[in-house]
C-alpha cells in the first residue's frame, strides 16, 4: 500500500513539474526554488548573527583531480542505488550503475544539474586517496564560463565523517579524533559565517583551503567520534572561535597574528606557548635563542615526531629569480616571539625583496627537488614548501642551509601533540582546553 501511495506521489510530481522525490528518500538530498534560480544568479544569504543561522548542511566546493583546483572539464557520476538528475526543471531516475556524463559546453553556461539519490554518489571523473570517490547527500553541476564547479551539500555532522579521517588518522586514537572532530567542527561553523567562497555558492572548499574532505574514506571511528561529540564546537566568550590546526610543533606553538600579519595581539585562544604540562612563554625572536632551541631539541609532547626537527639543503640556483637576478644573501629580519619567521631579506644582483607572512616565505623557499632529512632519518622528497615557518639559515658557498622544526603553520592544535596528550590519558575536553585557553567547549 506504501509503495503504490508513493508511486502515485511521483507520477504527481512528474505529471506536474513539482518534485517531491529526494524528501521521500534522502531529507539530505533536497531540491528547493532557491536552486532554480542559481543558474541566472548566485545568491548567498547568510544570517547576520551567528546564534541564528542555520548550520545544519554545509555547502562544499570540490576540487578536480588536484585539492584547490575547481574547473571540471567534465563529471562523471554513478551510485550503487537508484538516483535522480534534475536538469531544465525536468527529473529523471536513473538505475543503481547507470552512469551519467555531464560534459563542458559554453552553450550551457549559467545552468545547473542536480543530482541525489537513495544512497551515495560516486565521482568517476577524478579520483582521491582510497580511489573513485562517494558522497553523501546531493552534488550540484553549475556550468561557469570556462568548466564546471561542483558542489556537495549535505549534513554538517556527515560531512564530518569524511573530514576526520582526511585530516587525522584514526590510529590516532578515540581521543584524539573527538579533539579532531570538535575543532574541525567549530572550523566548518566559523567558515561558514564567513564569505570565502561566496562566489561559489559554498561554505567551504575540500582542501587544505578550508580543511580536508574525503580524500580518505569515511569509517566506523570517524562516525564514531562524530557522534560522540555530536554538535559541539569551541566558543570564546559565546562567539565561535577560529579553531586553527596543524601537524607538528616545534616545541612552541605560534602566535596567530605573527603568521597571518595582522595588526594589533592575537586572541588570547590563538596565543603560543612552550608545549609542556605546564603551559610557558618563551622568548625566541632572537635568532641566537631560536638557534639554540632548535639544536638542544627540548623535550615537548612533539619531540617523538619525525617532523619535530628537520634540514635541508637548497642549492642558490633553484632560488634565483629573474627580477632579484642571482640571489646573493637570504636573511630572516624579523621574526615572532614563537621564533616563526615574519620577514625575509633577500639580496639578489638586480635589487632587494622583503617576503613578509609565514606561507610567502615558506614558498619563496620551496625545497622542491632538495632531500629534507627529518629526526628519525627518514628522508622526504619533492615538498613544494618548506615544512614550517620555524627556522634558521646558514649560507653555505653554493646554497642555503635550513635548520628547523615543526610541519604546518604552527597555530591552535597540534595534532600529533593531542594524540601524545590522549596517550597520557587526557580526556578531549582537556585537550582542547590546553590548545585554545580560555575557549569553552559549547552547543553550536
Amino acid at each position: 500500500m506504501g509503495e503504490k501511495i508513493i508511486l502515485g506521489i511521483l507520477m504527481l510530481c512528474m505529471a506536474t513539474g513539482i518534485w517531491m522525490g529526494p524528501y521521500l528518500w534522502n531529507s539530505t538530498a533536497r531540491f528547493t526554488k532557491a536552486e532554480d534560480q542559481r543558474s541566472k544568479k548566485v545568491v548567498i544569504k547568510k544570517a547576520e548573527a551567528e546564534e541564528v543561522m542555520d548550520t545544519s548542511e554545509i555547502r562544499v566546493l570540490l576540487s578536480n583531480q588536484t585539492l584547490g583546483k575547481y574547473l571540471h572539464k567534465k563529471v562523471v557520476l554513478t551510485s550503487e542505488k537508484p538516483y535522480y538528475v534534475r536538469r531544465n526543471g525536468k527529473v529523471v531516475e536513473k538505475k543503481a550503475g547507470q552512469k551519467t556524463n555531464i560534459n563542458f559546453r559554453k552553450t550551457k553556461v549559467g545552468q545547473t544539474v542536480i543530482f541525489s539519490g537513495t544512497g551515495k554518489l560516486q565521482i568517476l571523473s577524478f579520483r582521491r586517496g582510497y580511489g573513485y570517490p562517494s558522497y553523501r547527500g546531493k552534488l550540484e553541476v553549475h556550468y561557469g564560463e570556462k568548466g564546471i564547479f561542483l558542489v556537495n551539500q549535505l549534513l554538517l555532522e556527515e560531512y564530518l565523517y569524511a573530514v576526520l579521517p582526511s585530516e587525522m588518522p584514526v590510529s590516532y586514537g578515540k581521543e584524539a579524533l573527538k579533539v579532531q572532530a570538535v575543532c574541525a567542527r567549530t572550523f566548518a561553523v566559523k567558515q561558514m559565517n564567513g564569505k570565502k567562497w561566496a562566489a561559489y555558492d559554498a561554505d567551504v572548499d575540500d582542501s587544505v583551503a578550508s580543511q580536508v574532505y574525503n580524500n580518505s574514506q569515511e569509517c566506523e571511528e570517524s562516525i564514531q567520534a562524530v557522534m560522540d561529540t555530536a554538535g559541539e564546537v569551541m566558543k570564546y566568550k559565546g562567539k565561535v572561535i577560529s579553531t586553527y590546526f596543524f601537524s607538528t610543533s616545534w616545541g612552541h606553538t605560534a602566535d596567530s597574528h605573527d603568521v597571518w600579519i595582522q595588526k594589533g595581539s592575537s586572541p588570547v585562544y590563538l596565543t603560543g606557548s612552550l608545549q609542556k604540562e605546564k603551559k610557558q612563554r618563551w622568548d625566541l625572536s632572537a635568532e641566537k635563542k631560536l638557534k639554540n632551541f632548535l639544536k638542544e631539541d627540548v623535550i615537548t609532547y612533539d619531540s617523538d615526531f619525525p617532523w619535530y626537527r628537520w634540514q635541508v639543503t637548497i642549492p642558490y640556483f633553484k632560488l634565483n629569480r629573474q627580477s632579484l637576478g642571482t640571489i646573493q644573501n637570504v636573511q630572516v629580519t624579523e621574526r615572532g616571539s614563537s621564533g616563526v619567521a615574519k620577514t625575509l631579506r633577500v639580496t639578489g644582483s638586480k635589487g632587494v625583496r622583503e617576503i613578509r607572512g609565514e606561507y610567502r616565505i615558506r614558498t619563496w623557499l620551496s625545497p622542491d627537488g632538495c632531500r629534507i632529512l627529518r629526526k628519525d632519518g627518514s628522508i622526504v622528497k619533492n615538498a613544494q614548501i618548506l615544512p614550517s615557518g620555524c627556522f634558521v639559515i646558514q649560507e653555505q658557498k653554493n646554497g642555503l642551509a635550513i635548520s628547523g622544526g615543526g610541519y604546518g603553520h604552527g597555530v591552535g592544535m597540534s595534532q600529533n601533540g593531542a594524540k601524545k596528550q590522549a596517550e597520557t590519558g587526557k580526556t578531549y575536553e582537556e585537550i582542547l582546553t590546553y590548545y585554545y585557553p580560555e575557549a569553552t567547549l559549547s552547543q553550536k
